[in-house]
């Protein structure tokens, strides 16, 4: 369908059909196999690794996608990778979006010890100044600064939708957008309901969430005074 509406697909690899686990060598050559020949017609920036660790430019924004689907750092191959990708790509940009499936922090209930938790990883997405980290797996959507990066947890589409951490509802099935704009803001918001028309309300949402010695607070929250309305980059 996507296809039929013009629309590119830019997939990341997850633990349910390419983890980088031994177990699961056939399933992430499966994986490979079938996303090799369905490559989107994107501006690649480099494709060498696609549908894995792989980047692409939309007009001013870089996106890159990590091949993060197991618990634990990241490996060293994609870390220096993406350092170095940063290094070279990034300040030609003026927004930077990394999106993988396992989250670098925790969210959710029950995902308590499913996250990558790589300090060096985080330092890397500093140095490049990336503005947005998107991640899945824990099926619950909050949108959280910690230390200048903003890190989104989306909730899904299927099944077992999670609860936030330090909440007991399970939160909607959702779909997020971005709206990447030429003054740098990044407005972010999610939408759910039978026709994804609703949007989350951020006062909704925990005000903070803190897990393993680490604490993301809601991006609204995290916004210095100024102008910029909920979902906007800080100034």
């Amino acid at each position: 369908m996507y296809k039929r509406q013009g629309l590119p697909f830019a997939v990341t690899p997850g633990n349910h059909d390419a983890s980088s686990g031994p177990r699961f060598a056939l399933e992430r050559e499966l994986y490979r196999a079938q996303w090799l020949p369905r490559r989107p017609a994107l501006d690649f920036v480099d494709a060498a690794d696609y549908p894995f660790n792989y980047a692409f430019r939309v007009h001013e924004t870089l996106f890159v996608s990590l091949d993060a689907t197991h618990v634990g750092h990241l490996s060293a191959k994609s870390k220096r990778w993406l350092a170095q990708l940063l290094e070279q790509h990034a300040p030609k940009h003026r927004h930077r979006v990394v999106f993988s499936h396992v989250p670098l922090w925790p969210f959710a209930v029950g995902r308590e010890r499913d996250y990558l938790g790589d300090h060096e990883l985080e330092a890397i997405l500093q140095r490049g100044k990336v503005g947005v980290v998107l991640s899945g797996h824990h099926h619950a959507y909050y949108p959280g600064y910690k230390d200048g990066v903003r890190f989104v947890s989306q909730g899904c589409l299927g099944a077992a939708p999670r609860a936030l951490l330090g909440t007991q509802q399970p939160s909607t099935r959702t779909i997020t957008v971005l709206e990447l704009e030429a003054n740098g803001d990044v407005r972010i918001e999610a939408y759910g309901g039978a026709a994804f028309d609703r949007q989350v309300q951020r006062a909704t949402l925990p005000a903070k969430i803190t897990a393993h010695g680490a604490t993301l607070v809601r991006d609204d929250l995290a916004l210095r005074p100024g102008p910029s309305a909920p979902g906007s980059a800080p100034r």
